[in-house]
Order: C-alpha cells, then sequence, then structure tokens
C-alpha cells in the first residue's frame, strides 16, 4: 500500500510541478483541462449552464469598460486590476464553454477552433497573410464593407444549403408516403385476391 501511495504522490508531484511552470496561455489551458477531468462541479456544468455564466461575467466586463469611457487618461492601478480580473473571468468561461460543448456534443477537438479560423480570414479577405491578392482596405469603412459583403454571401450558401436539405427531406416524405400507399395497394390486392380464391 505504501508503494502505491508514494507512486501516486510522486505523479502528483509531476503534476503541479508542470503546471507551475506554465504561463499565460498555456496555463488557463491546462486548468480548463484539469477541471474537464478531476472537477467534480465541471463534471456537472451544462452547455447552457455555461453560457449563463459567460453571459454574466461579459456584463460585468461592460460595465467596467463603460466606466472608463466616461474619463480619459491611462488607467490607474485600481483600474487596470478591475479591467483584467473582468477580462480574465471572460476568456476562463469562454474556454470552459468550448470544453463543455465539445464534451457533450461530442464535437472534435480543434473543430470549433478552425471553423472561426476558417470564417475570419474568409471575410478579412484584404489581410496578406491570407487574404485575396489585390483586395485591400485602408479604412475601417472599407474593412466593414469587405466583412459585410462577405457574410452576405456566407447567408446565400447557407440558404441554398437549406433549400437543398428541404428539397432532400421532401423526395423522403414523398418517397414513404408512396411505400405506405403502395403497401396499402399491395394488402388490398392480395385481399381481393384471397376472398376470389376462397369461393372458387
Amino acid at each position: 500500500m505504501g508503494k502505491f501511495n508514494i507512486i501516486g504522490n510522486t505523479a502528483e508531484q509531476s503534476t503541479r510541478s508542470h503546471h507551475s511552470q506554465l504561463e499565460g496561455r498555456e496555463r488557463l489551458f491546462n486548468v480548463v483541462q484539469c477541471l474537464a477531468v478531476r472537477c467534480p462541479w465541471t463534471k456537472e456544468i451544462k452547455p447552457l449552464s455555461m453560457l449563463g455564466w459567460l453571459s454574466s461575467e461579459c456584463k460585468e466586463l461592460k460595465e467596467e469598460l463603460l466606466s472608463l469611457d466616461e474619463r480619459s487618461g491611462e488607467l490607474d492601478g485600481n483600474e487596470r486590476k478591475k479591467i483584467v480580473s473582468e477580462l480574465g473571468d471572460v476568456l476562463f468561461d469562454a474556454l470552459m464553454l468550448e470544453m463543455v460543448c465539445r464534451r457533450d456534443l461530442n464535437l472534435n477537438v480543434s473543430e470549433a477552433w478552425e471553423v472561426a479560423c476558417e470564417k475570419i480570414e474568409r471575410r478579412t479577405p484584404y489581410m496578406s497573410e491570407w487574404g485575396k491578392e489585390g483586395c485591400v482596405a485602408k479604412t475601417a469603412e472599407e474593412a466593414t464593407k469587405l466583412w459585410m459583403s462577405e457574410k452576405s454571401k456566407e447567408n446565400v450558401e447557407n440558404k441554398d444549403d437549406v433549400t437543398c436539405l428541404r428539397k432532400i427531406e421532401k423526395k423522403k416524405y414523398q418517397k414513404l408516403v408512396f411505400l405506405k400507399q403502395w403497401k396499402f395497394i399491395i394488402g388490398f390486392l392480395t385481399g381481393i385476391l384471397s376472398h376470389a380464391l376462397f369461393f372458387r
């Protein structure tokens, strides 16, 4: 028993040592990952509940940002501490929501991340790192116009997908109705044939 305790303690110390060496983003990712595996509260939280926590933290951050809009100049120590704290809460809850949705809805590890990258890259074609050659946005207005243009194309594509899906579902329904009618006809004809043979 003592041997197993030593092994367990060694593993725990190794995990603790690894976590203590992490900083910033990597440390927060590890916090969420560890909570997902070993925290009883996290194991029971559902996506909608987690979304509620995130919404609450976003409201608190908004209140802090609104209070800053009423003044000018550099943040003092207390203001900076409040903003950093609220922003950290939003980041944590957003990562928790992604993890809970991935867990409960059986999503792939990188699914939401990849979709987010693809969407933003598509809507910012003026970016030299991934955009279209010759596409330029020199002002915020031009960038917004390009963003909305790409977004409207997505909406059209989504409508086309929905229309196509509805057509497929309609065909499936029509096929089901046809099969039911055909079943009835076969049954009806079989009944007539049985009676005819019986009264011969």
